[in-house]
């Protein structure tokens, strides 16, 4: 069993803040925790904070994703 899946309960109905979301570890834990929620469908509510707009976010970009989330 993949490590992913050993987390996904303890995360299920998770609701999570994440600041500082525009820098390169807190967008890597968005995007985590929104692949998480995607694969296993675990009702994660994501809010977000930071300086910069979302749409300046260059690792969303690079990666090609758009998470799911209130910024």
């Amino acid at each position: 069993m993949e490590a992913s899946a050993d987390l996904a309960p303890c995360l299920r109905g998770l609701a999570g803040c994440v600041v500082g979301a525009s820098g390169f570890l807190a967008a890597s834990l968005i995007v985590f925790l929104d692949a998480m929620n995607r694969r296993y469908d675990l009702g994660i509510r994501l809010f977000a904070s930071a300086r910069r707009p979302r749409e300046q976010v260059r690792l969303f970009d690079f990666l090609g994703v758009n998470p799911t989330m209130e910024w």
